[in-house]
């Protein structure tokens, strides 16, 4: 998909290119949030940009509303969304994003063992709002992962 930035509604989608601008918001999100499952510790500005450039996604984006950034959200090759939205959200902004990938994405073929045939959200158990949007929603959890 090339269109650099969509508006749903409320809510706008702006592809990460990466440019510095983009590096810096995507920085500052990540400073702020409170629940974290990729890391422990906030990584310096200088890995933070390396992640960035390296784009590890198959599609990233970030989310602004009222010209403020709220949040991103990504897909990866693995058909996992991940949602990193600032504690304001409601279960009306999560459908929009579900219905955003949706529209513009298909789930990768399933590799047994490797990809899920579907789109699915890994959580942070500690993410109480986002947990409640997606029960709310309907969506079907279908696994518990625990650090050994």
């Amino acid at each position: 998909m090339n269109v650099k930035s969509i508006k749903k509604s409320d809510l706008l989608f702006t592809k990460v290119i990466p440019n510095l601008s983009q590096i810096d918001t995507l920085y500052e999100l990540l400073k702020q949030r409170s629940d974290k499952i990729s890391h422990t510790t906030t990584p310096s500005f200088k890995e933070h940009q390396s992640f960035v450039e390296d784009h590890p996604y198959r599609a990233w984006y970030i989310l602004t509303k009222k010209d403020s950034p709220i949040g991103s959200v990504y897909l990866t090759n693995e058909n996992s969304i991940g949602i990193n939205i600032k504690d304001t959200y409601d279960v009306h902004e999560v459908k929009m994003i579900f219905e955003f990938i949706q529209r513009n994405y298909s789930p990768l073929p399933q590799i047994k063992s490797v990809r899920r045939k579907d789109f699915h959200v890994n959580v942070s158990p500690d993410n109480h709002n986002l947990l409640d949007c997606l029960q709310r929603l309907d969506m079907k959890k279908i696994q518990s992962t625990y650090l050994i």
